[in-house]
């Protein structure tokens, strides 16, 4: 399970003696999660191997009606007697690979000398016995400051393309970055006071909670987390623990400089001409990768609407993922007057934006179904800013209208937050649809060739 698991060299001097044994212990257990995530996934069929191959969506939600197990995150989906549906805990499910787990994250606890970060460890260790995972995640996000992190277990629904509910096992484990120079204050204010007073936002939906980011150095990925590694993330999913708990939102640093320095400036070098590229350099555009992925998990984790999972459906996931980033780009506007970025970091952030719509199409196949939501939220921006005259192909090169873009990204936003609020599957299908024409990839394809994807 190689492919499941991803090492890195990380400086762990900073970290004490029982911290060093913690590390160890976390880092044995993450291996494990591989092997987990490897009996979920299966990118022939849109709900993995969470529900039978041969059971139809109407199938399995006319069962969950019945049944709201069918349809919980944390159960597989079988064929019992007379070929009923019905739930099978994680637990149960995965047994013989759960209590290993839970024997290494014991061990790692009784070592912890942070009571907080120890007790969470210890109720996770629980709860590969017996599924409360809620219960362990809501200690996790009340951890606090603690050098040392990690996330293992079920998270995130990407790999159920049928009903987005079923969460993939992955792990990661990291240590608090010592060169953290973005302050994400700043983009929580703007992001909250502009949610705050938008116009679809009804009544007494305002996203108040508390919003804490960590920035971190990567030790080790495994499970979804290898397949893809994430450049940031956002916890909780569920919009009533949110409004509960709080968020915890992780930016992975490890995982920016190895996804964006190993194929986005590749794919700048290319897709742009000499002249253009002379007026941005690679350290300016890393540095908007991490702004860019940070005002896209604080603009999620920020912006909730209600009941969008039951009414955009399997559409739900790749306009959630492209509103976060749209309408994070968006408060940049606000950013620039308040003199937090100026007008040049703004530029670049959307170059980064227009450069990952070809750098992720690079890894999809390595990347499997998850980064498809992704992936069609940046073909519709780039094909939106192109119909509006925002950018246009010539001799291969893309050039840049930067007062129509700016605009552009104005207009989009607009669209994916009526979406997010009150719009309708089919709304959110014919959209996607109409902008979401994979055939830039064809223009592209021989500038392309030969970029290194070896993440």
């Amino acid at each position: 399970m190689a492919k499941y698991h991803k090492d890195f060299a990380t400086d762990t001097a900073r970290l004490s003696s029982s911290e060093q044994q913690v590390l160890a212990k976390l880092v044995e257990a993450s291996k494990l999660i591989g092997p987990l995530f490897a009996l979920q996934e299966n990118d022939e069929f849109p709900g993995a191997n969470f529900y039978p191959h041969d059971a139809t969506p109407e199938e399995i939600a006319a069962a969950a009606e019945k049944n709201p197990r069918i349809l919980d995150p944390y159960t597989v989906v079988e064929r019992g007697r007379g070929g009923k549906l019905v739930a099978i805990p994680f637990h149960k499910k995965y047994r013989e690979h759960m209590a290993p787990i839970s024997r290494l994250l014991k061990e790692a606890a009784a070592l912890s000398e942070n009571p907080r970060f120890s007790e969470f460890l210890a109720a996770r260790a629980k709860s590969f016995l017996n599924d409360s995972w809620d219960k362990s995640e809501t200690l996790w996000l009340g951890v606090g400051d603690s050098v040392l992190d990690v996330l293992i277990g079920p998270a995130e629904p990407y790999l159920d393309g049928l009903f987005s509910v079923k969460c993939a096992f992955q792990a990661n484990v990291r240590i608090a970055s010592d060169d953290s120079t973005f302050n994400p204050q700043d983009y929580i204010n703007v992001v909250r006071c502009l949610h705050a007073s938008s116009p679809m936002l009804s009544a007494g939906n305002g996203s108040d909670h508390q919003v804490r980011v960590r920035v971190d150095d990567v030790v080790c990925l495994s499970g979804r987390n290898a397949k893809l590694p994430p450049r940031g993330a956002n916890y909780p999913n569920d919009p009533q623990r949110v409004a509960e708990l709080g968020t915890k939102i992780i930016i992975y640093t490890t995982d920016i400089k190895l996804r964006d320095e190993g194929t986005l400036i590749p794919v700048f070098e290319r897709v742009f001409s000499e002249d253009f590229r002379a007026n941005y350099s690679r350290g300016g555009l890393l540095s908007a990768a991490v702004r860019l992925t940070m005002l896209h998990e604080i603009t999620e984790a920020v912006v909730k609407y209600p009941d969008t999972v039951s009414r955009l459906k399997e559409m739900y996931l790749p306009v959630k993922e492209l509103h976060a980033s749209i309408a994070g780009i968006k408060s940049c506007t606000f950013h620039v007057l308040k003199g937090v970025l100026v007008q040049k970091d703004y530029e670049e952030i959307l170059l980064v934006l227009l450069c990952r719509t070809f750098s992720d199409w690079l890894i999809k196949d390595r990347a499997g179904q998850t980064l498809m939501h992704y992936l069609k939220g940046y073909v519709v921006a780039f094909n939106f800013f192109r119909e509006h005259g925002a950018l246009v192909v010539e001799d291969g090169a893309i050039k840049l209208d930067f007062d129509k873009l700016f605009v552009g990204v104005d207009g989009l936003s607009s669209v994916l937050t009526h979406l997010m609020s009150f719009g309708s599957h089919d709304e959110a299908q014919r959209f996607f649809d109409q902008y979401g024409s994979f055939d830039i990839f064809e223009e592209f394809g021989s500038q392309l060739q030969g970029i290194d994807t070896n993440l």
